[in-house]
């Protein structure tokens, strides 16, 4: 990532916790949506992809959603750190950072250890898995075509009564 510009490594260390580059942006979309849960969160910090973004296997999610224990996660500085790292890719043991057994205790780490246990048993282990995983979400599909975006910011969820124009997307 050292030859592109990397937003991410400009979120700032107290909330909102939205990049400059797209505060805009993310104040416009917020203030055009009618309900409260449709509004992207910056009280935590955003998530645009888990594991390295130059793995071979790409995950493609619908929006991950939103709870009030993600408040209380979020908040955590050994979460805060992991986090942190993915965003500039520094190597790490637990690239694919809900895999670290560091925070396995989390919603999140529950989650993936879940939906990833056969592949998990397969390879032997979670540390043969987070070296080859990339997880991006999916904001929109039209005529079963799939549009990915890396969402920044979390919501509790996405409806038709948000604005339809693009999400965000940064430099």
């Amino acid at each position: 990532m050292d030859h592109h510009f990397n937003p991410w490594s400009s979120v700032p260390s107290e909330r909102p916790y939205v990049p400059e580059c797209d505060r805009d942006s993310v104040a416009e979309y917020n203030a055009k949506c009618r309900a409260e849960k449709y509004r992207l969160r910056t009280d935590v910090l955003p998530e645009p992809f888990i594991g390295r973004i130059e793995a071979p296997v790409l995950l493609l999610n619908l929006n991950p959603g939103f709870s009030d224990e993600n408040v209380v996660e979020h908040a955590r500085p050994e979460f805060q750190a992991l986090l942190r790292n993915n965003y500039s890719q520094v190597p790490s043991a637990f690239p694919f950072y809900y895999l670290d057994p560091t925070i396995e205790s989390l919603g999140g780490a529950k989650w993936w250890s879940r939906k990833l246990k056969e592949l998990i048993d397969a390879c032997g282990g979670p540390r043969k898995v987070v070296n080859g995983l990339l997880c991006g979400f999916c904001v929109s599909s039209t005529s079963h075509i799939i549009l990915a975006a890396f969402v920044k910011e979390r919501s509790c969820r996405l409806s038709n009564t948000c604005p339809q124009s693009p999400l965000p997307a940064g430099p």
